[in-house]
């Protein structure tokens, strides 16, 4: 028998580049005094490796696992609901003709809305309840503390032998900043919105590295640029 033999193998590539291999030899041993060194020789250029010796004694079985990376790109984007207060909606506006807050009478010291729409006159120009609400009243907004907004998370996923080969991975982090210009996936355009740049998550895996770059999707009105600057 030559100094070792290929009995089987397994390779998978995921979606972000991420390349594995694993293959199985076996290397010829005395029985009772089992020699590893052609199989530790073997191992080295494998970043992973198992030895055993089968039921006769008689081979060393090793498995060698590598890595690589192929540069694809996988790209999520994951919309969802959050319940905000109704006093972050962008037309509550307090003291604002027409604002929710005006028109279905906001008061800002019980932080309530009132049992009743508060001007009759309006009641043909918004929405008022067909039916008593909880009070008694036509205020549709009576108990209403919360509201449902959209958020959003985009994510785009890597493997590489390289951070170097992330085009700006470390820029802009903290701010305001636009989606990279070569998306895979349509996102839409949302009026009055705009996305922050989060810091990357970075793990090392076998001689390559997974990245997952990401940007959070503001509520209306944009990120608040006093905290969150635009990039430059």
């Amino acid at each position: 028998m030559s100094q070792f033999q290929t009995i089987g193998g397994q390779f998978t590539l995921d979606r972000t580049g991420l390349f594995s291999s694993t293959e199985k030899y076996v290397f010829p041993a005395t029985p009772g005094t089992p020699d590893f060194s052609a199989a530790e020789q073997f191992a080295a250029k494998y970043e992973e490796s198992s030895f055993s010796v089968d039921e006769s004694g008689c081979f060393i079985v090793g498995e060698f696992r590598a890595t690589d990376a192929h540069g694809m790109v996988q790209e999520s984007l994951d919309f969802s609901m959050k319940e905000d207060p109704i006093q972050a909606h962008p037309n509550f506006g307090i003291g604002q003709a027409n604002s929710i807050a005006t028109l279905y009478g906001y008061n800002t010291t019980t932080k309530e809305f009132s049992i009743n729409v508060p001007d009759s006159s309006l009641l043909s120009d918004i929405q008022t309840s067909k039916n008593q609400n909880a009070g008694g009243g036509d205020n549709p907004m009576y108990g209403v503390t919360s509201f449902l907004n959209v958020q959003a998370i985009f994510r785009r996923n890597q493997t590489v032998r390289d951070l170097g080969e992330i085009d700006k991975l470390f820029d802009n982090i903290g701010l305001i900043s636009d989606l990279p210009g070569d998306l895979l996936i349509a996102v839409p355009d949302l009026p009055s919105r705009n996305w922050l740049k989060l810091a990357p998550k970075i793990t090392s895996r076998c001689g390559v590295f997974e990245v997952s770059e990401q940007w959070q999707l503001s509520g209306a009105g944009g990120w608040n640029s006093i905290l969150y600057k635009p990039q430059a």
